[in-house]
């Protein structure tokens, strides 16, 4: 697989580790407002799953990439063309 591929994945997982990081943030968030008034915390805590949810999806989009490249490479003589 070639080069433009690796870029490619490394910029996708980078989101990828931004949307865990985020999700993090916002449980630790949502714990805080547990401490004030657990109804504050709800929404927080669907944003943090939505958050999750993303990166999880993210990852299922990024290894069908791959195995699509993996095909292009075995087929075409290459990923970059």
């Amino acid at each position: 697989m070639g080069e433009r591929f690796e870029l490619d994945v490394a910029a996708l997982r980078t989101v990828t580790a931004g949307f865990v990081t985020s999700a993090a943030a916002l449980d630790a968030a949502a714990a805080a407002l547990r401490s004030r008034d657990e109804r504050l915390a709800g929404p927080v805590l669907a944003w943090a799953e939505a958050t999750r949810s993303n990166a999880h999806r993210l990852d299922a989009a990024i290894a069908a990439y791959a195995w699509q490249e993996r095909e292009n490479a075995g087929t075409v003589g290459g990923a970059d063309r």
